[in-house]
């Protein structure tokens, strides 16, 4: 099984790229979601965070993120909840593990170095979202039409 990553900055396109995979059957393992999910809902890890950073962290019951000021504390954030992250990656990974490939789709692959952790072959950064569009247009015989 090919890993593949997908990633990319802000509004450039990532979700839309990964719904066209979908679309064509091609599985997507949102790492994204899985975070925001471990960070608001995690029974675990809601009082590691709250050790972290202090119990007003969150507010509403989700986590504010204006509180994190800066990118050493979002990476404290995100060393709590990685190892869980990636466990539910190597599960979704052994459940679709006939799949010629998969993408492991997440807003940090690079800041995080899960490029080599995870052994991703190749990685999709999204700069021009209508350019990667046509390139998987082209080689899937698609018509992409604007």
């Amino acid at each position: 099984m090919y890993k593949v990553g997908l990633t990319g900055n802000y509004f450039s396109g990532q979700n839309e790229v990964a719904k066209i995979f979908e679309d064509y059957n091609v599985r997507v393992f949102d790492a994204n979601l899985i975070t925001k999910f471990l960070i608001n809902y995690s029974p675990i890890h809601i009082p590691k965070i709250k050790k972290e950073f202090g119990p007003d962290i969150y507010s509403v019951g989700l986590l504010d993120l204006s509180k994190l000021n800066d990118n050493k504390s979002f990476n404290k954030l995100l060393d709590i909840i990685e190892l869980d992250l990636l466990r539910a990656y190597e599960i979704f990974r052994k459940r679709y593990k006939n799949d010629f490939y998969t993408i492991f789709y997440f807003d940090y692959i690079f800041e995080r170095n899960l490029d080599k952790i995870l052994s991703l072959q190749m990685i999709l950064v999204l700069a021009v979202y209508w350019l990667l569009v046509n390139l998987i247009g082209v080689y899937y015989n698609m018509t992409c039409y604007w």
